[in-house]
């Protein structure tokens, strides 16, 4: 959003949600002790969905090579790189219960498979590595990219439309800045982030409706 973003934050048991100016995901977010049963779901989904997307790609990049140049060359190195890369990708955040803005959320999705795609192929070539071949391995990460993109897609629109994605928030401040927070976060349902009340200190905008809230 190219306006200044104002502060929010969320009900008390959930600690507080701050936005800043150029910053599209959360900076700080405090954590209940116990995750929600809701929120163990989207992780898990999220983390499944990746889990589906990796294994889909390695097996189709595997079945196409013998298919065309015949040989096994499945290698059980693909398999710990795709391990490493679900860990850097929970390392970022991308499992994470509520989500971010769209550039951002595309941004980390590339640069982790981009990041673990390049290291790996550099320790196959590097350890002149029989199996997996090379061209097994960059068809595994080239089909992954597109891959995971929708499986995560359809995973978070699954997610939201039965209620486990996403955090209630509350707008402080119910001015221009405020109402424009609000209409982006109605209007992407898919950050995550649904605001359920507006806080002012101008008395006279008690009781009002600020586009449903």
């Amino acid at each position: 959003m190219a306006s200044p973003v104002d502060s929010i934050a969320s009900r008390p048991d959930w600690g507080a949600l701050r936005l800043h100016e150029g910053s599209a995901p959360p900076l700080a977010l405090a954590r209940p002790r116990r995750l929600p049963a809701s929120e163990r779901v989207s992780r898990s989904l999220l983390l499944l969905s990746d889990v589906a997307a990796f294994s889909i790609s390695m097996i189709a990049a595997w079945y196409i090579h013998v298919r065309i140049i015949g040989g096994q060359t499945f290698g059980w190195g693909t398999v710990g790189a795709g391990c490493a890369w679900l860990l850097l990708r929970a390392g970022v955040r991308l499992y994470a219960p509520e989500g971010m803005a769209s550039p951002e959320e595309f941004r980390r999705n590339v640069s982790t498979t981009v990041l673990l795609a390049g290291t790996y192929l550099l320790i196959v070539i590097a350890q002149h590595l029989a199996q997996p071949s090379r061209p097994v391995v960059v068809g595994t990460w080239l089909m992954l990219l597109p891959i995971s993109l929708v499986f995560r897609g359809a995973t978070k629109r699954l997610l939201h439309k039965s209620g486990l994605f996403g955090r209630p928030v509350v707008i402080l401040g119910g001015g221009r800045t405020g109402k424009l927070i609000i209409h982006e976060l109605q209007s992407n349902p898919l950050i995550g982030l649904t605001p359920i009340a507006v806080f002012d200190d101008d008395p006279t905008m008690a009781g009002e409706s600020i586009a449903g809230v």
